[in-house]
């Protein structure tokens, strides 16, 4: 029988004559959607790190836990790869961050991902149903944590990511420990319970950061700046301006349609790198948050 936790005990597995194999989860709980696995097949399955123990990584390719090393650092861990939350060297994504300092220059480490900054917020316009922008990601405004999307608590008003777990037992059943947050996994966007996420690149639910626009092609007639569509005008020419919409009566410096010199915003913060140990929240650095 299943303990508390979703797995069956060590010893019932022995007496079944299932196979015990060092580092690897026992679960047989809820499994992905979509797919199956019976018996010696679901024993040792994972699929993220936190469904191994300390000092081996989850390959996800071939969902079985692989020993590495224990760690401190990243200097501790061979070439490309990392120490993860659990002091465990594992392989780091193509694109993966834990911070801004892991992404190149015009890019933002959001939910894991390096992204490029033009596909991240700076202000809350460009994001939509009240959210502000917390430190490049669209975030709730939140009275509870019932208004924050997965592996995020609500903090003085505004969701925040939370570290909840070091292991995949420490989760809710269907839920995985993944960078230290209980996550459920996904293929698609209608797998995600909870209406405040969305399923990411990594296949986790994770809390929808994405602004209004993630690239030009999403902006009629005009340009993804910051998340927000933005009306260029490359002329210099408030009359190019007006030609869009009659509310646009100014082109600014950065070639960019305005209603109004007053509405140009220049802000304090870009990304979190702009602020010394503080958030960037909708243009100006916070320490408050």
């Amino acid at each position: 029988m299943l303990n508390a936790t979703g797995r069956f005990p060590a010893l019932l597995l022995l007496v079944l004559g299932l196979p015990l194999v060092a580092g690897c989860p026992l679960y047989f709980g809820k499994h992905d959607r979509d797919e199956s696995c019976s018996g010696r097949d679901c024993a040792n399955l994972c699929y993220a790190d936190g469904d191994c123990g300390a000092g081996n990584y989850c390959d996800v390719e071939a969902k079985r836990c692989v020993p590495s090393a224990l760690c401190q650092s990243d200097a501790q861990c061979i070439e490309s790869f990392w120490c993860d939350f659990r002091g465990s060297c594992v392989p780091r994504r193509a694109g993966a961050c834990r911070t801004p300092n892991d992404c190149a220059s015009g890019e933002n480490c959001v939910e894991g991902s390096c992204r490029p900054s033009n596909s991240t917020c700076v202000f809350a316009f460009a994001c939509a149903g009240g959210a502000h922008c917390l430190d490049n990601a669209c975030t709730p405004a939140c009275m509870n944590d019932e208004a924050c999307g997965s592996g995020s608590r609500c903090v003085q008003g505004t969701c925040k990511p939370f570290f909840e777990c070091m292991s995949s037992s420490q989760c809710q059943e269907g839920e995985y420990c993944n960078g230290g947050r209980c996550l459920s996994r996904c293929k698609k966007e209608s797998d995600c319970d909870k209406e405040q996420d969305y399923c990411a690149e990594d296949g986790f639910c994770r809390p929808d950061w994405r602004p209004r626009c993630q690239g030009d092609a999403t902006c009629p007639n005009g340009r993804c700046i910051e998340g927000a569509c933005r009306t260029p005008c490359d002329d210099g020419s408030a009359a190019t301006c007006r030609s869009f919409d009659q509310g646009l009566q100014y082109c600014a410096a950065d070639k960019l349609c305005y209603p109004s010199a007053e509405d140009v915003l220049v802000p304090q913060c870009r990304s979190v790198r702009d602020c010394a140990n503080a958030s960037c929240y909708d243009g100006s650095c916070r320490t408050d948050l």
